[in-house]
């Protein structure tokens, strides 16, 4: 199956609102590169561009078009993942300017149960931003604990 072809929105369980990333151009068990085009619909747009700090976000939705497109080819639907943590997020901007397209890359290093670590890059013409991200992917069963109604009074 090519992954260019799947549009993004079947692979992030996010809302429309809050989907940054634009389009899984390869994916690949070890490696994806997902784009992003830094326009005014970004919901972190400020006057002339996305903040740099807002480049967690679009590294995490990279991640999450990764496993997104690996449990399509399981034939699952996309799951509902957390990020649990960054090491070593360097930016070398201050903002993503507007109108350019980022190139977010994505690399397991990590995959243990529900844990996962990826080591990502954000870039354009050159890098613009690394860091390690530390996710979490609960199970159908813990998700269901989590969402439960409490009954603490």
């Amino acid at each position: 199956m090519e992954s260019s072809s799947v549009h993004v929105s079947e692979l992030l369980p996010h809302g429309v609102e809050m989907t940054l990333v634009d389009r899984l151009v390869s994916y690949e068990p070890t490696r994806s590169v997902v784009t992003a085009i830094i326009s005014e619909r970004c919901v972190f747009f400020d006057r002339t561009g996305v903040p740099a700090w807002a480049g967690i976000e679009y590294m995490s939705q990279a991640v999450a078009a990764h496993a997104g497109f690996a449990a399509r080819l399981r034939g699952d639907p996309p799951a509902v993942g957390f990020v649990l943590g960054t090491r070593a997020y360097e930016s070398y901007v201050n903002e993503f300017p507007s109108g350019c397209t980022l190139t977010i890359t994505v690399e397991p290093l990590v995959l243990e149960g529900g844990f996962a670590t990826f080591r990502c890059a954000i870039a354009t013409d050159r890098v613009l931003a690394t860091a390690v991200i530390n996710v979490y992917r609960p199970s159908v069963d813990e998700l269901a604990r989590l969402y439960k109604p409490s009954t603490a009074a």
